[in-house]
């Protein structure tokens, strides 16, 4: 007569062990406070993009967001560990298209796999580059006039980089207006901006934050920018369409993705989120002033915006024999 009254309380134990279990992984996403990881250094644009997100993020789910920088590697450090992380959506990451696009081409070997190991969120921000020169170094006012200095004065023209997005648009100029200048590397906008400055170098090819003071003041001259349409605050500064130069066009992306087989309500919600927060008129007020357009997508979308750069870009990289290993 015992038996069964033993095998009903072990089933009654069995259930109140297991509830807990099952009432914690039903709890709605999220239920812990959610990292983002920066792949650049602090301070800079990705990091204020991070930070903008992390507290809007933060006032609707009602959990803590942190910021997390690690940086290094040209972005690799950031993204293989981002790669390797539980795909639960406490991990996200802000990437850069070269991350996601063109580090195939560009390495041999790879921490991650930039097709498999991500699930792309939501396309953040864009941003165009400018083709800029140094009126006292070079006195010419246009593209036209540049192209003309470059054919005739070709041992003298040389370019500043200090990024690959960057050598990549001067190898599609080089392509399409036929003129050649010696490519000099540096590391990051801040050291090309300072060479351009000093009269190092002619031209540089660079994103526009660090450089728009020195336009103002006359120091420095933009002369095209690789947008399909005009920059609001460079109205007087034509596209490299209008110049003829369609080649030359060129959006670097900011986008949110997170671990791959990260489940599908997840990602939907962050994508919902992403979708509020970047439309928000003071979140892009304040990303406008680090020269970034808010912007958002589908996850379907991002991942077709990703396909594209890639199929654009990757083999400019193969062309010009450019490697990072």
């Amino acid at each position: 007569m015992n038996k069964p009254r033993s095998s009903l309380r072990r089933l009654m134990l069995a259930a109140a062990l297991a509830s807990p279990v099952a009432s914690f992984a039903q709890l709605p996403y999220p239920n812990k406070p959610i990292r983002i990881v920066n792949p650049f250094p602090p301070g800079g644009s990705a990091d204020v993009l991070a930070r903008v997100i992390g507290e809007k993020l933060q006032d609707s789910l009602k959990q803590p967001v942190v910021v997390e920088s690690r940086p290094g590697g040209n972005t690799l450090i950031a993204a293989g560990y981002v790669a390797n992380s539980a795909p639960d959506g406490y991990t996200l990451m802000i990437a850069i298209d070269f991350t996601l696009t063109l580090t195939k081409a560009l390495y041999r070997q790879l921490p991650f796999d930039p097709d498999r190991d991500f699930a792309p969120v939501s396309l953040l921000t864009t941003q165009p580059l400018l083709l800029l020169s140094n009126p006292r170094k070079m006195s010419v006012k246009s593209v036209p006039e540049m192209i003309a200095y470059a054919k005739a004065n070709g041992d003298k023209m040389n370019v500043g980089v200090g990024a690959v997005v960057s050598q990549l648009v001067w190898e599609a100029m080089k392509g399409s207006a036929q003129v050649q200048g010696e490519l000099i590397s540096y590391r990051g906008s801040q050291p090309t901006t300072t060479a351009l400055l000093a009269g190092d170098i002619n031209l540089s090819i660079d994103a526009p934050l660090t450089n728009l003071p020195f336009i103002k003041e006359g120091r420095i001259a933009p002369l095209a920018v690789t947008s399909r349409v005009r920059m609001p605050s460079l109205p007087e500064t034509p596209t490299v369409g209008e110049l003829g130069l369609p080649g030359m066009e060129m959006l670097s992306m900011f986008c949110l993705v997170a671990p791959a087989r990260t489940p599908q309500d997840v990602l939907l919600k962050l994508n919902q989120e992403m979708r509020r927060i970047m439309a928000l008129p003071d979140v892009q007020a304040k990303l406008s002033e680090y020269a970034l357009t808010a912007t958002s997508s589908t996850p379907e979308e991002l991942q077709g915006m990703l396909k594209a750069f890639s199929e654009r870009w990757s083999p400019v990289v193969r062309r010009a024999n450019i490697r990072l290993d």
